[in-house]
């Protein structure tokens, strides 16, 4: 097979499909939260996945050359990359459910939306992408936004930040994992499957319900309660943020602008935030508009600190 080399400044329409998935996933910890609330975490996340699942699998059905295509794409795309995407899936929702209440699912949803800056981070050494040092306070510039938007001025400190972890520590540390578990996924789709026209999304999509079905299988019976509000927001979640979501993002990630994507992506916690206190009715942080300033320096100067340019070419990179 000829083998291609990722466009490093992408096309227009990947970039602008990243953007909207950015903004599609400014909703996810809303409407996630509201339906964890009533489902039960791996039920909810099941749901989801099964009804998303079932339109990808409708989806192969309906032109069978589509899975033939993904299924030529590199082995280790195929491997690593799935069980990269069924991974994030599984701490996400983990994380979101078993958060104490609406404050930490907004402060959960934080730390896992620290993915864009551990994106960019990890094309340097990922994608041979060149940064200069503003990098670093760009990075710190954006997440110390990210913490202000979030969290209440009076409580901004590290004794209370500190207390806040010893007291409930599980449902951070399964944000951290998924925010570097999506930041990996994003860089090596774009090393291993850049340049193609075949996509893998749906066939993780199968993948990642069948893990989650089976997860929530095992799990102790849990108290269901189903209403119109439960059928709406889980249409939306299994349509929208995420079937729709992670197929914009992939072809992002293979055919887009890879670092101005990752830069605006800095603004989905900011939407999450305002969405997830608009819908769950928790008060914004007093910080919350300094924070949006701090990110969005933060995130201009992200951009400026990393050149696209990769240093070495690619050559696990197949057409296919």
């Amino acid at each position: 097979m000829a083998k291609t080399q990722p466009n490093p400044h992408g096309t227009e329409t990947g970039t602008a499909l990243g953007i909207v998935a950015v903004l599609l996933w400014g909703s996810t910890v809303a409407f996630g939260r509201s339906l964890a609330a009533q489902l039960g975490p791996l039920h909810a996340a099941a749901a989801v996945y099964l009804l998303c699942g079932a339109l990808s699998l409708a989806y192969l059905a309906w032109k069978p050359s589509r899975l033939k295509r993904a299924l030529r794409l590199s082995p280790r795309y195929l491997i690593l990359c799935g069980g990269l995407f069924v991974g994030y899936v599984v701490c996400f929702y983990l994380a979101l459910g078993i958060a104490s209440g609406s404050r930490q699912a907004i402060e959960v949803g934080v730390i896992n939306y620290l993915w864009p800056a551990a994106t960019v981070v990890l094309s340097v050494p990922l994608l041979g992408t060149r940064a200069r040092w503003t990098l670093v306070p760009g990075v710190a510039l954006a997440l110390s936004g990210i913490v202000l938007a979030t969290l209440p001025a009076r409580n901004w400190n590290a004794g209370s930040f500190a207390g806040s972890l010893h007291r409930d520590w599980l449902p951070y540390l399964l944000a951290l994992v998924a925010a570097l578990d999506w930041a990996l996924y994003s860089n090596l789709s774009r090393r291993w499957a850049a340049g193609g026209g075949a996509s893998a999304v749906p066939v993780f999509m199968v993948a990642t319900a069948l893990v989650m079905g089976l997860l929530a299988s095992l799990q102790p019976p849990v108290e269901v309660r189903w209403s119109a509000r439960t059928v709406i927001e889980l249409g939306y979640l299994g349509i929208f943020p995420t079937a729709l979501g992670y197929a914009f993002w992939e072809v992002a990630m293979r055919r887009g602008n890879l670092l101005r994507v990752a830069t605006a992506s800095y603004f989905t916690p900011l939407i999450s935030v305002v969405v997830a206190a608009l819908y769950l009715h928790a008060l914004p942080p007093p910080g919350l508009w300094l924070g949006c300033g701090l990110v969005i320096a933060g995130a201009w100067l992200c951009q400026l600190s990393v050149r696209e340019e990769p240093r070495r070419q690619d050559s696990d990179v197949r057409r296919v």
